[in-house]
Parts: C-alpha cells; structure tokens; sequence
C-alpha cells in the first residue's frame, strides 16, 4: 500500500484547490493580455484611489457599466485611443444591469436587483 499513485488521489494536500468557475485569476488574466494593454493597465494603477472614489456613486457606477472610458474621462484620467476602443468593445456589461423579469411556476413574477460594488 505504500505505493505513491494511490496516496495522490486521497491526499487532500497534494491536490489544487478548487475554484469557483467565477472565480478569476487576475495575474493569470493579465498575463495573457498584450504587452500595450498591460502598459495601459500599469498607468492606471496609481490613479486607482480616485477611480475607486468615483465609483462611490450610484451615477458613476451606471456610467462606468455603460461606458469606462467615459468616467475615465469625466474624471480627468488620460487614457489612450486603443484603450478607450478596447474598453467600449465588449457591449455585454450594460446587458448585466437590466431588470430581468421572471415567472415562476405559481404565476408570480419576481425581478431580481444586481447590485456591483468595486473594492480594492
């Protein structure tokens, strides 16, 4: 019994943890994205305390699911074109924020609230 491939799938120490499929690996995700887009990244970070700041407020928050670079901008934070057409690519995010009506089975509807809070 003292053989090595039966100990491995019982060893809870020599196994990776799980991840939720949410969950996202933020240096693994940046590490996959091109070198100008790491760059443009890197020059956001030390203006990250105003951004977070920002976002405090419900009129900012709907601004930045709609359009990032805009509050970016409204803001005064610089960013370059590519990146500003790279943040307005994906047309997905303000799909998030819509109600979504639901009807359950015994006839009642139900329309769930998302709320997105932005932390450090």
């Amino acid at each position: 019994m003292n053989d090595p491939k039966h100990h491995t799938a019982s060893d809870p120490q020599k196994q990776p943890p799980r991840r939720a499929p949410y969950d996202i690996d933020l240096d693994e995700a940046l590490a996959r994205q091109p070198e100008w887009l790491r760059g443009e990244l890197e020059g956001l970070k030390p203006h990250a305390d105003r951004i977070l700041e920002a976002l405090k407020h419900d009129d900012n928050r709907a601004l930045f699911m709609r359009d990032p670079a805009a509050l970016l901008r409204k803001i005064d934070i610089p960013i370059s074109g590519p990146f500003k057409n790279r943040l307005r690519a994906d047309a997905s995010a303000p799909d998030i924020s819509r109600p979504v009506c639901v009807t359950l089975a015994n006839g009642q509807s139900i329309r769930p609230k998302l709320r997105i809070n932005f932390t450090k």
